[in-house]
């Protein structure tokens, strides 16, 4: 039921059940997923074949926490632009983690990482907190992978 909503909300006209040929967006709206779900989303987009990969993954509305982020680590570099909400994400190995995705992935399609509402951090270069020091990784791996941050 879910990727048909998200099927729908692509505005497809034809769809095959999988793996959605011409699919290019999934708007994820609402806060009411569970970290299955999004286990399920990451797995199915990293099933995709390549001529169907996604243009844009956006959860914006879902304040993912950590179990959340682990279900969609591995297609983040299948996506061209991600949207996430990083509200719940205080923890920085979470941001480790994302970096950690993208570092060295030759193959990413990543352009685009929108994290929205992260928590307040210390990104100041001489003595960053913990959680600022991570972020500042974030932003370096994807400078060096040619992906815009938006933090």
């Amino acid at each position: 039921m879910l990727f048909m909503r998200c099927a729908f909300e692509s505005r497809q006209e034809q769809l095959a059940l999988y793996p959605f040929p011409g699919l290019k967006v999934i708007n994820i709206r609402g806060c009411s997923l569970l970290a299955l779900d999004l286990i399920i989303i990451g797995n199915f987009v990293t099933q995709m074949a390549d001529q169907n990969r996604l243009l844009e993954l956006s959860l914006r509305d879902y304040p993912l926490d950590r179990a959340g982020l682990l279900g969609l680590l591995p297609c983040l570099p299948l996506v061209r632009t991600v949207t996430l909400c990083a509200r719940k994400l205080a923890d920085p190995d979470c941001y480790t983690r994302i970096a950690d995705a993208l570092r060295d992935n030759r193959l990413s399609r990543l352009r685009e990482l929108w994290l929205l509402g992260v928590p307040p951090a210390d990104m100041d270069l001489d003595e960053p907190d913990e959680l600022g020091a991570a972020l500042l990784d974030l932003k370096e791996v994807c400078r060096l992978n040619n992906v815009k941050v938006n933090v």
